[in-house]
């Protein structure tokens, strides 16, 4: 039997990432429709990719999340080549969409995140 852990291996990475940005849609058109001025997005340490052991991650930590990452270092699973983790990417994907979306509206934007972020990954 395959083992398959969608959005941790190549097979049906478009449709995790395409489920997760469809879910982000949602919620800016959301926040858009009721004018708010706030979204809190919790997200994960994903959104900075596999890095190096004992890496004190901040909010300046720069993402390696579309870095190639073997199998064997990253949840266990054997056999699949060096690939990006989709799950990696959607994270900081869905950080940057929503950080735009609200940059465009003037929204409220947490004092311990910087604007700059997104200009720190590739």
């Amino acid at each position: 039997r395959k083992l398959s852990a969608p959005g941790f291996q190549p097979e049906g990475a478009e449709e995790h990432k395409r489920v997760n940005h469809q879910a982000m849609s949602n919620v800016i058109y959301a926040a858009k429709t009721h004018k708010t001025r706030r979204i809190v997005y919790c997200s994960s340490w994903s959104s900075y990719g596999r890095q190096p052991d004992n890496t004190e991650l901040t909010e300046a930590t720069k993402s390696v999340a579309h870095d190639r990452v073997e199998a064997s270092c990253c949840c266990g699973f054997v056999g699949v080549n060096a690939s990006p983790v989709p799950y990696f990417e959607s994270k900081l994907e869905l950080e940057e969409r929503l950080r735009e979306a609200t940059a465009a509206r003037g929204a409220d934007r947490p004092p311990n995140l910087p604007p700059e972020r997104s200009a720190m990954v590739r």
